[in-house]
């Protein structure tokens, strides 16, 4: 396998798996990278290790990996850029096999629920708060954090919600989650632990959703808008 570290640095290209045995070492490095190519190890427009790098690992000359190189270039596997090195081309993946099937048009509109513009998404905004977080965050910041979520994170949320939804929570009260899927069974977990065995959820809904209850408790689909309320004590810290 090649280390891709030599006296001169680090090479750029991926680790390959290469074994050459006695004999002619030139054709069997031919053979290896081009099967390599045509099953895909090797994606269109990955890079290649360099002659020097890959000469290094495999314990053979320079010159040889150079020939093999070129051989694979006027067969239409790799390409080479100058000054920029050398890469697997984009068609050598299929030139002796079948073709590549057709990518699969996008839909021109996703009517998925819950599904958000994602080009409406603030780049310029996340990218500019991002850098001035790691700007003045302290050291222990990148610690673990609470499990609950940033304290500083925490309030944020309590405010908002008190602000705009008029919601009265406390900070302490606040759990942030990773995603949907997780909250729900962070609170079918919390709602078992309160005694509840069975809830309703509205139908239709997302099956996913409620297939991550059903976990911890029984779901009831329904549809005559009854509800279930419990209230949920978190643990002390």
């Amino acid at each position: 396998m090649t280390s891709l570290t030599t006296e001169m640095g680090t090479s750029y290209g991926p680790e390959l798996l290469v074994r050459l045995r006695g004999g002619r070492r030139r054709a069997q490095l031919e053979d290896c990278l081009r099967e390599l190519v045509r099953d895909g190890t090797l994606a269109a427009r990955s890079r290649m290790p360099s002659s020097r790098a890959l000469a290094g690992d495999l314990g053979v000359s320079r010159r040889l990996v150079v020939d093999a190189y070129a051989q694979l270039l006027a067969e239409g596997y790799l390409i080479s850029r100058q000054g920029a090195g050398t890469y697997v081309a984009a068609a050598g993946a299929v030139a002796d096999g079948a073709p590549a099937p057709p990518r699969a048009s996008a839909p021109q509109f996703d009517f998925f629920p819950g599904a958000p513009d994602l080009s409406a998404f603030p780049r310029t905004l996340w990218l500019s708060a991002t850098r001035e977080v790691l700007r003045t965050a302290p050291n222990d910041a990148f610690a673990y954090p609470d499990a609950r979520g940033a304290p500083a994170l925490r309030r944020a949320l309590s405010a908002y919600l008190r602000r705009v939804r008029g919601v009265a929570v406390e900070p302490e009260a606040v759990v942030v989650c990773a995603g949907a899927t997780q909250g729900l069974a962070l609170l079918g977990r919390a709602l078992a632990d309160q005694g509840v065995d069975a809830i309703d959820v509205e139908d239709p809904g997302l099956p996913p959703h409620r297939a991550v209850l059903a976990y911890a408790v029984h779901v009831i689909p329904g549809t005559d808008h009854r509800a279930v309320y419990a209230e949920i004590q978190l643990p002390e810290r």
